[in-house]
């Protein structure tokens, strides 16, 4: 059982550059997160990185570990993620989807979650990082996992404090 599974929504299958050279990077920003949450002073937490070249393998992932949060978070660095492209919003919906049919909590960053929440929000995210996000997932992971309310973290989008840890 972990903690924090993280992930991103822009696939191998979705990056022809990527594909054909068959040497896919882990996305710099979303290893910076799993650094802020496996580093950070007041909780420790378990933090795997999950790196999802079919959607259907994170449900089974997601059995095996059970992890109570699920964080979609896009690069900074990338500008292919900072397009918002379609594909990229309908994968990490999709994730969404999986994780909540699991009843674990959703935390979404990127450009395009941070321009459209209420599209993320619909589709089941619970919360939406805006910004320089990883001293609030840090934050927010840490209140989730001690059931305490995120309410008065900056850098928040949510609709209710849901949590369902």
């Amino acid at each position: 059982m972990i903690d924090v599974l993280l992930t991103h929504s822009n696939h191998l299958a979705n990056d022809p550059k990527q594909l054909r050279k068959m040497q896919p990077y882990p996305p710099l920003g979303t290893l910076y997160a799993a650094t802020a949450l496996s580093c950070s002073r007041n909780q420790r937490c378990s933090v795997r990185y999950y790196v999802c070249r079919a959607t259907y393998r994170l449900q089974n992932y997601a059995s095996e570990h059970q992890p109570k949060i699920v964080v979609i978070y896009e690069d900074d660095f990338n500008f292919v993620t900072k397009m918002c492209l379609a594909h990229m919003r309908d994968l990490a919906n999709q994730l969404s989807t999986i994780a909540q049919s699991k009843n674990i909590t959703v935390i979404a960053h990127g450009s395009d979650a941070t321009d459209s929440p209420k599209e993320y929000l619909d589709a089941g995210v619970d919360y939406i990082l805006n910004g320089e996000a990883e001293q609030t997932l840090t934050e927010l992971c840490t209140a989730l996992l001690q059931s305490q309310d995120p309410g008065d973290i900056p850098g928040l989008v949510f609709y209710t404090s849901s949590s369902k840890i």
